[in-house]
């Protein structure tokens, strides 16, 4: 379904100038947002792995040895 941007956010005569003037800022706004928030992204979008030493722990059985 198809809904008509909103006029308010929108609005329907914007010159070449505005609506790259605007554009600009919200890369700005992207570029800084991105920078100051960059390691909780990164935490959120790559949650880090299991350590190796856990890695090791679940192959390594004491009571049943592999040899």
């Amino acid at each position: 379904m198809n809904h008509p941007p909103d006029p308010v956010l929108f609005p329907p005569e914007l010159s070449d100038e505005a609506a790259y003037q605007i554009l600009d800022f919200l890369h700005a706004l992207t570029t800084e947002f991105e920078n100051h928030y960059a390691a909780q992204i990164r935490r959120y979008c790559d949650p880090s792995p299991a350590s190796q030493e856990d890695f090791f722990d679940d192959l390594w059985d004491d009571e049943n040895p592999p040899f």
